[in-house]
């Protein structure tokens, strides 16, 4: 069996974020991939190690992939800004936990940027 061409159309920085751009891509009908989604479950800590979770759809469904994600925008929660820097500080100094990530970036549909992650 062939492995399809897969393109990433998206980086997100936090499960919840990538569970709803992938859920929106297959409500659309396109097969999505997200790598590496299982070890980011458990080690949350090192998303930013692992440069995010990718977003990968197979490269002829691409364009329509990335028109989807273009108005995909995950709604901010209101927080007080203060506090939770003042949270994330000690948390950081006392218990050497960082503070969860979180994000989406769409890759921009232009020549050359978009990357293909499939080998023949």
């Amino acid at each position: 069996m062939r492995r399809p061409n897969l393109t990433t159309v998206g980086y997100a920085y936090g499960v919840p974020e990538a569970a709803m751009a992938a859920a929106l891509l297959e409500s659309a009908g396109i097969l999505v991939t997200r790598h590496p989604w299982h070890t980011v479950c458990v080690t949350w800590s090192k998303t930013h190690a692992f440069g995010g979770i990718e977003i990968q759809v197979p490269a002829s469904q691409a364009e329509q992939a990335a028109t989807i994600l273009a108005d995909f925008q995950p709604i901010a929660r209101p927080r007080k800004r203060l506090f939770r820097l003042l949270v994330c500080i000690a948390a950081t100094l006392f218990i050497a936990v960082p503070p969860a990530a979180s994000g989406f970036f769409a890759v921009a549909m232009r020549p050359g940027t978009m990357r293909n992650s499939a080998q023949d």
